[in-house]
């Protein structure tokens, strides 16, 4: 009405009876409880209240705008897209985000591999490669961040209890250590939160953080993971505690890289928008579940 000048050309534009249209905006007034359109017989015009509500309706119908735009092109993407995941993400987050893909995308067909060093392998067969830490050395290809992952030591509350929680980094020594690094660096130096480095001898080490966890869960040992802190579906709490939280600990970014042409592809961008979309989504229910943190 405010674009349109009346309720007349509001009803006419939108297809809608007067009748039905005065009702809406009785309706809306009532909810704010205020008045928001002055009603004359010359037309309709704002009040100080419509005023103040009116760029924020703009913006609500902007986004609505933009959401079932979206909706619409992602149901014309198709074609097929292969990819590369570093082993170690918790299977239970990974169904699921592939479930969304496939209902957000149904026209998309994937071909998924994995392995404890995606980076290293033979490239050209994938259009995506998701890895942590740095992409290939490759000036044809590029790497984006996804998220960023909190690496912090833990260990189940069994274990803890039967051979004591250490209070500093030297009585980890005293402990068996389970150590997961990116593929680029090393098992035996844990990072600190002041940027330095703890020499270790880790009893396991693998670049599989998934593999890990497992074993750590059976009260074996302290276990330094990255912890995306998003909750696995199905799973309950892990019952882990953090160990030295205040000395151990930094982060590792979660990427994907491919050829430079191929991310630029309308269905490559809004394959990686929903993965983005999708991460924070779980993130936002781990915030409202905490303890469940899975990958």
């Amino acid at each position: 009405m405010v674009e349109t000048g009346s309720l007349a050309s509001a009803s006419v534009r939108l297809g809608l009876p007067r009748s039905t249209l005065a009702r809406r905006v009785d309706a809306l007034e009532a909810r704010a409880g205020a008045e928001l359109l002055f009603r004359e017989s010359k037309g309709a015009a704002p009040t100080a209240a419509g005023e103040q509500l009116l760029p924020r309706a703009r913006k609500l119908l902007e986004q609505a705008s933009s959401v079932l735009n979206g909706l619409s092109e992602a149901r014309s993407i198709r074609g097929r897209v292969r990819v590369m995941i570093c082993s170690g993400l918790a299977p239970g987050v990974l169904g699921h985000s592939f479930a969304a893909l496939r209902s957000m995308f149904p026209e998309l067909d994937y071909t998924v591999d994995s392995s404890t060093v995606p980076v290293g392998g033979d490239l050209e067969r994938y259009e995506l490669v998701m890895h942590w830490g740095d992409g290939p050395a490759r000036t044809d290809w590029q790497t984006e961040s996804l998220v960023n992952a909190r690496v912090w030591a833990v260990a189940t509350n069994a274990y803890l209890a039967e051979r004591g929680t250490p209070r500093s980094v030297d009585e980890l020594s005293n402990h068996v250590l389970i150590s997961w690094r990116a593929p680029s660096e090393r098992h035996d130096r844990w990072p600190l939160l002041d940027g330095e480095t703890l020499p270790v001898k880790p009893a396991l080490k693998s670049a599989d953080a998934h593999f890990l966890r497992q074993v750590a869960r059976r009260d074996v040992g302290i276990a330094l993971v990255p912890d995306l802190q998003v909750p696995e579906p199905d799973v309950g709490p892990e019952r882990f505690q953090p160990v030295v939280a205040t000395k151990v600990g930094g982060t590792a970014t979660l990427a994907v890289s491919g050829p430079s042409r191929v991310l630029q592809l309308p269905r490559i961008q809004a394959l990686l928008g929903a993965i983005r979309s999708l991460l924070a989504a779980l993130e936002t229910q781990a915030n409202a579940m905490p303890g469940r943190s899975q990958i």
